[in-house]
C-alpha cells in the first residue's frame, strides 16, 4: 500500500483512524440527555446561626444533568419522623433555579430554610420534585428523597 511522503502512514490506516474517530465522536454526540436530583440531609443552617443567631432547618437540593440545562423548577417538602409516624411539616412552592455558570449541567437550590427552636432533637428529611429545562428545549421531570434521615436539634 502506498504511504504518504510527509507522515509515512498508509491511506488504509488513515481511513481506518478517521472512521474510528467519527464513530467515537458520534457516540459522544448521541449521549442521551438525562438528569438526576440529589436531596441533601436536613441540617441546621450554619450561616443563619452565625449571622442572626437563629436555628433554621435547611435542606439543599441539586439537579445534575448529562448535558447543559437552562434552569430547574423545583418544589421541596419537609417531613418529620416521630416514632413510626411521618408527618409533612412544610411544603415550599415551586421555584426556578438557574444553571450554574461554571458547570451548566448543575443547578443548586440552597435557599430552603424553616425557622425552628432548638433543644429537642427530631428526625427530618426532604423530598423534591419538579422539572429540569434543558438548553435543547427538552423538559425532564425529576424527583428525589433524602437518603439520610438524621436527628436535628430543631422543632418547627
Amino acid at each position: 500500500m502506498k504511504r504518504s511522503t510527509k507522515t509515512g502512514i498508509s491511506a488504509g490506516t488513515t481511513g481506518f483512524l478517521l472512521g474510528l474517530l467519527a464513530f467515537l465522536g458520534g457516540l459522544q454526540h448521541g449521549k442521551k440527555e438525562s438528569c438526576e436530583i440529589k436531596v441533601d440531609k436536613a441540617h441546621i443552617s450554619q450561616y443563619s446561626l452565625k449571622k442572626y443567631g437563629t436555628h433554621n432547618l435547611k435542606i439543599d437540593v441539586t439537579t445534575k444533568c448529562t448535558k447543559p440545562q437552562k434552569y430547574s423548577s423545583l418544589s421541596v417538602s419537609v417531613y418529620k419522623v416521630e416514632r413510626s409516624l411521618t408527618t409533612k411539616v412544610y411544603e415550599f412552592p415551586a421555584k426556578s433555579y438557574p444553571a450554574d455558570k461554571k458547570h451548566p449541567e448543575w443547578a443548586y437550590a440552597s435557599d430552603r430554610e424553616l425557622l425552628c427552636v432548638g433543644f429537642h432533637p427530631l428526625k427530618y428529611y426532604g423530598t423534591a420534585e419538579g422539572t429540569v429545562f434543558m438548553r435543547s428545549g427538552k423538559e425532564i421531570p425529576v424527583q428525589g428523597k433524602s437518603t439520610l434521615i438524621p436527628y436535628v436539634d430543631c422543632v418547627i
